[in-house]
């Protein structure tokens, strides 16, 4: 009787040698490669620029201060994953992916993509103003404060006392005193004077640089919670057409990342990057002048890189199923991993990093 032949993981990593804002330079060829090969659980650990694999956590002192795990590999029911648990978040590349459509991505609301070194969070996908599937909650502060009914307050901007259901008095950020409270409108009012327009044909986008209080700093949320009401702070006009909203991700810092409402026409295309010609413009020079396109076409929109120097990245936030006989390419740090998983009849790994592999998202 054959004995079954372990099934194997096989990665193939390239690593670039420069160590900048943890990018991956697609366009380089100064990068160290290596091939490994496990049929275990295990971490995948980078020193400087050379990856290994530490088994089962059982070489644990091999690890060095200046040792970095990339993902682990674990495996429950037969089914190996592949994850970032403990460690910096790993990314899909976008590059690799296709859709039944073609190349590229379905966004899904809560995503979180990274074009060089922006990180951003789909807030809200909607394909109409009737039909909006925004996240009420992520990314949003708990319930503002309002003043009690035994205050004497005023709004720092207008100076007015009164206020109504749709006018209320809300502390939105961490002011205190007599510049501690502001009519919701105003707030409202003041963000809109501040965002900046690009109007085309088929496509519409706003963008608001700064989201900080003047005063404290801090930076305002897109939404907030008003007496158990969900209220936006940057609006737009509302319309039929279908919308994306991309919030900048906090870089840790406190510094604010700025919003973009995008509104679509059926099947048009918007364009980010840091050229003058985009309508999602991103003035950072990580970001390539083209850097990504999303579309949108029959119902999803769909990112796709347009061959970016650092390229287009989609945050993996579950545990990733290894899927027997078919290939992943992702990014952590400034390592790109090629991960197959071969079986007793699988046919031979072909897909090298020179040709990422093409990989459908199941998540």
């Amino acid at each position: 009787m054959k004995m079954k032949t372990p099934q194997q993981i096989i990665m193939k990593t390239m690593t670039w040698v420069r160590d900048s804002h943890n990018l991956f330079d697609y366009e380089s060829r100064s990068c160290h490669k290596k091939k490994l090969i496990t049929s275990n659980p295990c971490s995948i650990i980078r020193c400087d620029t050379e990856v290994d694999l530490i088994s089962d956590f059982t070489n644990i002192s091999r690890l060095t201060p200046h040792s970095q795990v990339l993902a682990t590999v674990s495996q429950r029911n037969g089914i190996f994953y592949l994850s970032s648990e403990q460690c910096e978040p790993i990314w899909l590349i976008v590059r690799s992916l296709k859709t039944s459509e073609g190349p590229g991505v379905a966004l899904k609301q809560g995503d979180i993509i990274k074009l060089g070194r922006m990180v951003y969070r789909i807030k809200e996908l909607s394909t109409s103003s009737f039909d909006s599937s925004s996240d009420q909650t992520q990314g949003s502060e708990d319930e503002c404060e309002v003043p009690n009914e035994h205050e004497t307050t005023t709004c720092r901007i207008c100076f007015g006392e009164s206020e109504g259901p749709e006018n209320p008095l809300i502390s939105p950020c961490s002011c205190i005193g007599s510049v501690k409270f502001i009519h919701l409108q105003c707030l409202q009012r003041w963000l809109h004077s501040r965002v900046s327009e690009r109007l085309g044909e088929n496509v519409s986008s706003y963008h608001w640089k700064s989201m900080e209080c003047e005063i404290c700093k801090n930076n305002y949320p897109f939404s907030l919670g008003v007496e158990g009401k969900e209220r936006e702070l940057f609006q737009v006009e509302k319309s039929e057409l279908p919308r994306i909203v991309l919030e900048g991700v906090d870089d840790g810092k406190g510094s604010s990342k700025g919003v973009y409402i995008v509104t679509f026409s059926e099947n048009s295309t918007v364009k980010l990057g840091r050229g003058h010609e985009c309508e999602v413009r991103i003035s950072d020079i990580s970001v390539s002048r083209c850097h990504a396109t999303i579309q949108f076409s029959n119902g999803n929109f769909t990112i796709e890189d347009n061959n970016s120097k650092f390229g287009t990245l989609l945050q993996v936030t579950d545990p990733l199923p290894l899927i027997t006989n078919s290939a992943v390419a992702l990014q952590a740090g400034r390592t790109v991993l090629a991960v197959s998983l071969k079986g007793d009849e699988s046919v031979a790994y072909k897909n090298s990093l020179d040709r990422l592999p093409a990989h459908k998202r199941s998540l």
